[in-house]
């Protein structure tokens, strides 16, 4: 109110100033009253002016700070520990750890201003926001390395595993069985040359493998290689053990190029093998018998009928024998037995019919 005091008491002194110029009285009046009224007029804006400025000042001092829509929330970076020490070697780690603790500050700083003011102080420091940035892709570059060195170790411990892991060796024994299955499938297909050949692998690789010998002499007969098939039982035989199966293979060989005695020498010189065989007492009684000699004959056919009852050739083989020594009664028994059993076939059918009337006729 001083400063409107002072422009009042300037405009009565200009005002007594005017008043002594010497000046016609009625221009003098004419002007003092134009004169009035415009220092009136600036007088009021005047007022009306710094009315308004004093309550402007009024209003901005009573006006609340902004708050922000969204109270500020502090932003965490990973800082390492001042303690850690820093490996040189690891440069990834180096500029983790000299980065990370230059966001912080910035970060907190951006988080504490409102928005408007925010957004200003991330232009004034683009060099706040640089090093956050660069701490992101610092910690990706860390995992991603980290992962890798990880994916590596397990990737070379599996392979040092599977180095290191002893190979399971296979046995001839069960190379020469998977050549003899091989064999059995080429067969079922036709295929004999293939079978043959597979067989003749599993008996190079494994001497002792019974039924690889076995079938391979088999197809060597079947092509009338006899020599070959049996040398090869042969060689089986020499091997030592209890083989009744060679013997008897070998025995019809001999048999079949005629060499009935050689045939009988076999199956005599391999009996200790094959007590319990009864295919094989069967067999070495019809070669006795076929020799004449039929005392042996019937005893190897009845050890025969004791491991096989129901055997029909060996019920008609011993009814044979005793026929022979004149056991009539006994051999029309044998031959009865046989025709019953149901085994026979329409000629052994028949020769048996023959054999029993031929008994009758020597019992009258």
């Amino acid at each position: 109110m001083s400063l409107i005091n002072q422009m009042l008491q300037d405009l009565e002194q200009r005002r007594s100033q005017g008043a002594d110029r010497g000046l016609p009285a009625g221009v003098r009046a004419v002007a003092q009253r134009s004169s009035e009224r415009r220092s009136g007029w600036w007088l009021a804006t005047l007022v009306v002016l710094l009315g308004i400025i004093v309550v402007l000042v009024w209003l901005l001092q009573r006006r609340p700070s902004p708050v922000p829509a969204n109270p500020p929330v502090a932003v965490q970076t990973p800082v390492a520990p001042a303690a850690a020490p820093v490996s040189p070697q690891n440069p990834a780690s180096t500029t983790l750890v000299g980065t990370s603790a230059v966001p912080k500050t910035a970060v907190a700083k951006k988080a504490d201003l409102p928005p408007a003011s925010r957004a200003r102080a991330s232009e004034r420091l683009p060099e706040a926001a640089e090093p956050a940035s660069t701490s992101k892709r610092n910690i990706k570059s860390v995992e991603e390395a980290s992962a890798a060195s990880s994916k590596n170790d397990s990737t070379g411990k599996r392979v040092e595993a599977i180095v290191g892991a002893p190979v399971k060796q296979i046995s001839p024994q069960q190379q020469a069985e998977y050549s003899y299955q091989k064999a059995l499938s080429l067969l079922q297909q036709g295929r004999v040359a293939e079978a043959q050949e597979s067989l003749g692998e599993s008996v190079r690789v494994a001497p002792d493998h019974a039924a690889s010998r076995q079938a391979l002499a088999g197809i060597l007969v079947e092509k009338k290689q006899y020599a070959q098939a049996e040398q090869l039982l042969r060689e089986g035989l020499s091997r030592g053990g209890s083989q009744p199966e060679f013997a008897i293979a070998m025995a019809r060989i001999q048999v079949e190029r005629g060499d009935g005695r050689g045939a009988l020498e076999t199956l005599q010189q391999n009996l200790p093998g094959a007590k319990d065989h009864a295919g094989y007492q069967a067999f070495l009684a019809a070669l006795l018998q076929r020799q004449g000699q039929h005392k042996p004959a019937i005893e190897h056919y009845l050890t025969a009928l004791r491991l096989a009852p129901s055997s029909a050739s060996s019920l008609v083989g011993l009814g044979i024998s005793l026929q022979a020594e004149s056991h009539l009664a006994e051999a029309q028994e044998a031959f009865n037995r046989a025709r019953t059993s149901g085994g026979l076939s329409p000629e052994l059918q028949q020769y048996v019919e023959q054999r029993l009337k031929q008994l009758q006729q020597q019992s009258r």
